[in-house]
């Protein structure tokens, strides 16, 4: 089984994405921050991870840079 990993900062855009894809095969877990997101790839290797660009704080492309 696959995992995705969605990071979004906001609450109705990640609920509304993880809502889109719970139907796949895939375990989803969620992240609200891109600090949060490094944590659970720390603890967790994931096969997609799907990132918000503009949050606050680390955006998602000093995510990407990080990953």
């Amino acid at each position: 089984m696959s995992k995705i990993l969605i990071v979004e900062d906001d609450r109705n855009s990640r609920v509304a994405l993880q809502k889109a894809l719970e139907s796949l095969p895939t375990e989803i877990e969620l992240a609200e921050s891109a600090e949060q997101a490094l944590e659970r790839l720390s603890a967790s290797p994931f096969d997609l991870v799907l990132s918000d660009i503009v949050m606050p704080g680390m955006d998602g492309l000093e995510l990407l840079e990080k990953i």
